[in-house]
């Protein structure tokens, strides 16, 4: 599978990612697999809670991460926003605090979605980890077969080069 690799800006000590893909399926079909719990498990392989109302809690359990944060905005078919935080663990010492939003456009017969994760102090993990997640998405929206987790985080991983925030300027 060869699809375009995310962009990663550094700001202010911290790393903002963010992934586009053309969707050949309506904003509605594509809505449907980032807000509906039992689908965005199904692509992400992991177990979701959604409160679907701006305020309302977003959480992710996956393996040894629980992320959760409140939802920013909630626009039916155009954007998905809210905090994704994760408190510390092994394989995680500092924890995360981030922002998501997805963001759905119509385009010809189908829907250019944008991805984009603010405020991380590293790119380790998350960089290769999106790739995989978002490609996820466009298969499991499109009917075809999603990539292996694992097999597809060590393909895509030498594309992406780690950066760390600096522990002065956090």
């Amino acid at each position: 599978m060869s699809t375009p690799t995310g962009n990663i800006t550094i700001t202010n000590n911290r790393a903002t990612m963010e992934f586009s893909r053309f969707i050949p399926a309506a904003p509605e079909k594509v809505w449907r697999a980032i807000t509906d719990p039992q689908a965005f498990g199904a692509w992400y392989n992991a177990t979701v809670e959604i409160d679907p109302q701006v305020g309302g809690t977003f959480t992710v359990h996956s393996g040894p991460f629980d992320w959760t944060g409140p939802i920013l905005n909630w626009e039916p078919n155009h954007l998905f926003k809210y905090e994704h935080n994760h408190a510390a663990v092994t394989e995680m010492p500092e924890g995360a605090s981030t922002v998501v939003s997805w963001t759905l456009a119509p385009k010809d017969d189908g829907t250019e979605m944008t991805f984009v994760q603010s405020g991380l102090s590293s790119t380790g993990g998350f960089a290769p980890g999106t790739h995989v997640v978002v490609d996820r998405l466009v298969a499991y929206v499109t009917g075809q077969e999603m990539p292996d987790f694992g097999a597809y985080y060590t393909e895509v991983e030498p594309l992406y080069e780690v950066w760390n925030a600096t522990k002065e300027n956090a």
